[in-house]
């Protein structure tokens, strides 16, 4: 089984084909998320669960909720996927199907950033409401969106730096944008993308992002950007005007410099006194093969 709530819901058996009837059941899902993904993990019990979603019902009609929620999880899911610790506790065992929330939280813990960045197609459960249930499950699902918004964020924004650290600035400034699309209004993130822009050369390119970034912070806030970031923009704008030519120059050396290259050096000619025409030829063939690659 297959279960994605990262972005819009997908549930999917064996064969490929989705679910639709356990979804059908929106309070259903939201167990199965709140026992696979409320901290401390483990085992909950009963009476825990009770107040979260049915908070409206007596002890007696919310624990036979429960127990037709958790019939439908194991119809589902299979029977061992529900362990229980005695009578009242009960957890989900997330190794009998696989999670894009779980394996994303895998690849954090593990530095895995690309994978779990690669999980992360939006917000947790978008779209997704349960009616009658309580503010505190409300709560909770919104922390776990922002949690995990935050997780994504982050691990963009490292895949960033540890691109800017080896001099692949192209594929740095790919990640910091990533960044600014998942959280348009930090200055951080935008910070990051303008001096990755700046540091491979592109001023016109961290120039317009510097705009950009102000027009949104005024429409949305009447806010300014920091002294930080305003400061990073005077030195860009002054290193543009100095040197237009060296800073162009500058972009060129940067981009060559963060790609591998090969050389072909010339064929030395041995033993036979007229070859020469035949290894310049060689050495010539070689580089324009190579430059169609």
């Amino acid at each position: 089984m297959e279960l994605k709530i990262l972005g819009p819901v997908e549930m999917r058996n064996i064969q490929g084909e989705l679910e639709h009837s356990f979804l059908a059941g929106p309070k259903r899902l939201a167990l199965l998320v709140y026992l696979l993904l409320h901290k401390p993990h483990g085992f909950h019990r009963r009476d825990s669960l009770l107040p979260v979603f049915w908070p409206d019902q007596s002890q007696k009609s919310a624990r036979n909720s429960l127990s037709n929620m958790l019939y439908h999880i194991r119809k589902t899911l299979g029977t061992d996927v529900i362990e229980n610790r005695g009578a009242e506790e009960i957890a989900i065992n997330p190794q009998l199907f696989w999670c894009d929330a779980v394996a994303f939280e895998k690849a954090v813990k593990e530095k895995d950033y690309e994978t779990a960045f690669d999980l992360y197609r939006s917000g947790l459960l978008k779209g997704f409401h349960v009616q009658e249930a309580s503010i505190e499950l409300d709560h909770w699902l919104e922390q776990e969106r922002k949690r995990f918004h935050d997780l994504a964020l982050e691990c963009s924004r490292l895949l960033g730096e540890k691109a800017f650290d080896k001099r692949n600035f192209t594929e740095a400034v790919v990640w910091a944008r990533k960044a600014s699309e998942l959280d348009p209004f930090s200055e951080k993130v935008h910070f990051q993308l303008i001096k990755f822009l700046q540091e491979s050369g592109d001023q016109e390119a961290a120039m317009k992002e510097y705009t950009i970034f102000c027009d949104l912070l005024n429409q949305e806030f009447g806010a300014e950007p920091g002294k930080e970031l305003k400061s990073l923009h005077l030195s860009i704008k002054e290193r543009e005007s100095t040197n237009p030519i060296v800073s162009s120059a500058e972009k060129l050396l940067k981009e060559y410099s963060s790609q591998a290259s090969i050389a072909v050096l010339p064929f030395e000619q041995i033993g036979f006194e007229k070859a020469s025409s035949f290894t310049d030829a060689i050495h010539s063939d070689i580089l324009t093969r190579l430059s169609q690659v």
